[in-house]
């Protein structure tokens, strides 16, 4: 599980669209179980993540 250096809220829309661009251009991954794990991207250098909560999501960049 990748480790977050801080979290924010991000919408449901904008967390979707970019897991879908991410898997499309190779420059991402799930941890694990699709949908319910961290997704790890890379952009601009730096590796981030998107994670599912229960009933929101977060994003943040990852320090590990």
């Amino acid at each position: 599980m990748a480790v977050p250096k801080n979290l924010k809220k991000i919408e449901d829309s904008k967390a979707k669209a970019l897991i879908a661009k991410h898997l499309n251009n190779n420059t991402g991954w799930w941890e694990g179980a699709v949908g319910y794990s961290d997704f790890v991207y890379e952009e601009g250098g730096k590796r981030k993540l998107i994670r599912p909560g229960f009933s929101d999501w977060e994003t943040g960049i990852v320090v590990m």
